[in-house]
């Protein structure tokens, strides 16, 4: 139904974690064990669809990651009723549009995501007063909604289709659905909303925000666009907003004073990497970064919120942050050089040295901005207890897996 099979999986998630989280134990157990297996499930199954093969097989396996995701964030910050209710809703709506490859659908499954997103963050608010940011969140989701709905009409009268891959209706429809995606994910000039939402949500959920609804919205962005041939969408606009984040968001992540601020803002720039890789044949670029970036992001910020400061500790904190800023040999290097080398390739005219080279800045940003992340913990720390054996035993193995992943593809 409109770009959308077999909701089964999705049917069972709701309908048994929804009853579940009524009651405290449940909610507290059984529903992490459902989303890791609901992540197992859903990339045993989309592999059996009937969707593009490369698309169903990049959308198991970010739903199971995000799945991961979601499970964990859950067990570290186990939400009350209602923000249980809300996430589950949330989660659900963001794990279709993995899948969607219809335009009207994905609208739908943004709105869904937008409602339960306005609960989310009125409950798991760490502020007195949270209605303000839950408002702000709501506001800004509805307004980037509403582009993305002028544009699906002026789409409808110029007579092309909305099923993925989208031809183009023209520079204004185009303009207008990427403008509202460009909002969604906290393209500079419309950060606000989201940073305000970070800052106001405990470490690991932020760091949630920042992989997982993120991750959904570029991915189906990134399905779009055709595998081979033509490219059917204008994306200059999104090209635009893009260098504008890539530059603005690692210039000011440098002047935090803050790990979590330099983490805050630098999210906002990983996002833009990948308008690196908005054309024919060069999405799988792109679906390689954000499985790595997006366990990266997560960790990170769990990392600084309950930093591990023995000097084995250091050690893992250090490959954790040279991940996101891409300093060989981790994988989250060869990532990045990955779609710098597909832009090169693909971009044409202006916009390939425009971001070819507000990329290049935002790699020696990031450099600059996680380095004094990292200075700012080991120098400064906050007094706090060391993090459970369990967060480190956590830390130790993403960090060997994003070493030796990195050290793998190296030698390759």
């Amino acid at each position: 139904m409109w770009g959308l099979e077999r909701f089964w999986l999705e049917g069972l998630l709701w309908g048994l974690g929804l009853p579940l989280v009524l009651w405290p134990r449940p909610r507290t157990y059984a529903i992490p064990l459902m989303l890791a297996g609901y992540g197992a499930g859903l990339l045993y199954e989309v592999g059996t669809g009937t969707l593009l093969i490369e698309n169903a097989w990049w959308a198991g396996r970010l739903g199971l990651i995000f799945s991961l995701l979601t499970a964990a964030s859950w067990i570290s910050h186990t939400p009350t009723r209602e923000g249980a209710l809300a996430i589950l809703m949330q989660f659900g709506a963001y794990a279709l549009l993995l899948r969607s490859s219809h335009l009207a659908m994905s609208w739908a499954l943004l709105e869904t995501a937008a409602i339960a997103g306005y609960f989310v963050a009125l409950t798991l608010s760490t502020e007195e007063n949270p209605w303000g940011t839950a408002l702000t969140y709501f506001t800004w989701n509805v307004m980037a909604s509403a582009l993305i709905f002028m544009g699906i009409a002026l789409r409808l009268l110029a007579g092309e289709r909305l099923s993925y891959p989208l031809p183009s209706a023209g520079w204004l429809s185009d303009s207008l659905i990427l403008w509202g995606w460009a909002i969604k994910v906290g393209f500079l000039p419309w950060q606000a909303w989201l940073l305000r939402l970070y800052q106001s949500l405990p470490a690991v959920w932020a760091g949630w925000f920042s992989a997982v609804p993120k991750g959904a919205l570029l991915s189906n962005l990134l399905f779009m666009f055709p595998d081979v041939g033509k490219s059917g969408l204008q994306p200059m606009l999104f090209y635009g907003l893009a260098a504008v984040t890539l530059v603005g968001s690692y210039s000011v992540a440098w002047r935090q004073a803050t790990p979590l601020g330099i983490l805050f803002w630098g999210s906002l720039g990983q996002g833009a990497f990948l308008a690196l890789v908005l054309g024919p044949g060069a999405q799988a670029a792109g679906w390689y970064f954000w499985t790595v970036y997006a366990v990266g992001t997560w960790i990170g910020f769990a990392y600084v919120a309950q930093p591990w400061l023995t000097r084995w500790g250091k050690t893992i904190g250090l490959l954790l942050l040279a991940n996101l800023a891409a300093l060989p040999p981790v994988i989250g290097f060869w990532v990045k050089v990955a779609l710098l080398e597909r832009g090169f390739q693909l971009l044409g005219g202006p916009w390939r040295y425009v971001l070819l080279g507000s990329g290049a800045f935002a790699l020696i940003g990031g450099l600059l901005s996680y380095g004094k992340a990292l200075w700012l913990l080991w120098e400064n720390p906050l007094p706090s207890p060391p993090p459970p054996w369990l967060w480190q035993t956590l830390y130790f193995l993403i960090a060997a897996a994003l070493l030796l992943s990195g050290i793998g593809i190296g030698i390759l």
